[in-house]
């Protein structure tokens, strides 16, 4: 699924449907994977935004706390938007 999910071919609805099934715990081994994607993601893709978002919510630990932390501090500065404190 992490394969087909950094597809840019894929329209921003089934990439977002990707991401939502890689929101479990196994998917964690990918964490900052995931994060770089929602990094690189278009904000405009809100919806994709969101879906990364919960897969990085869902998927974190203490081993990564630090760099979650980290990634909220520069959103909520507005680097991203603010919409995307809802991590």
């Amino acid at each position: 699924m992490l394969r087909h999910l950094r597809l840019p071919s894929y329209a921003e609805e089934p990439r977002a449907a990707i991401a939502q099934t890689l929101a479990v715990p196994e998917t964690r081994d990918h964490w900052r994977e995931i994060v770089d994607m929602y990094r690189q993601t278009d904000p405009r893709q809100d919806r994709l935004m969101q879906a990364l978002a919960n897969v990085i919510d869902v998927t974190a630990n203490r081993r990564v706390s630090d760099e979650l932390v980290e990634l909220v501090f520069i959103l909520c500065l507005g680097r991203r938007g603010c919409c995307s404190c809802a991590l």
